[in-house]
């Protein structure tokens, strides 16, 4: 990924004086504190963006992962893609709230959940959050994970606040 940092503004609704930076995902902009770093992969044809703190004592981790095309469950509407993301969650064995669906700052459709599950050879439950963005004919997947259950989310919900297409 080439990820562009656009501008250093002061943002974040829970934090007005937290300094964030602008990032890019294809044709969307989203915002993260400064100092997080991105690593970039691309599996099965999927775009993976991982993010963590430099100064990172719960382990924390926003990812965004954007679909293939997937007209079909785009258009199904926000119950369809709240499906989606219960079912995503089964695999991880945790404990997660009903997904809900929302509607972004910037008009954004989509659907989220919170809860823990322990990972493969972990003893403690690490804390989740995931949301999907509906984004045209193609799903963002925003997910936090932080090793400690109890951890703020205050960057993930900022990310998802801040979410725009580019030049918006």
């Amino acid at each position: 990924m080439r990820h562009l940092v656009l501008l250093i503004a002061l943002a974040g609704c829970n934090d007005p004086g937290r300094e964030t930076a602008v990032h890019e995902l294809g044709t969307l902009e989203y915002e993260l504190p400064v100092g997080w770093q991105a690593q970039e992969q691309v599996s099965h044809g999927r775009r993976i963006v991982v993010w963590s703190p430099t100064n990172n004592p719960r382990n924390e981790t926003i990812t965004l992962v954007r679909s293939e095309p997937l007209p079909a469950l785009a258009k199904a509407g926000a119950s369809a893609v709240s499906h989606h993301l219960a079912s995503a969650q089964l695999a991880l064995a945790g404990r997660f709230s009903p997904a809900t669906t929302f509607t972004s700052k910037h008009g954004f459709a989509g659907a989220r959940t919170i809860g823990s599950f322990t990972p493969p050879g972990r003893r403690g439950a690490y804390a989740r959050a995931h949301a999907v963005v509906v984004d045209g004919d193609s799903l963002l997947h925003v997910l936090y994970t932080s090793e400690h259950a109890g951890s703020s989310i205050d960057s993930f919900e900022n990310l998802l606040d801040s979410l725009q297409r580019k030049g918006a």
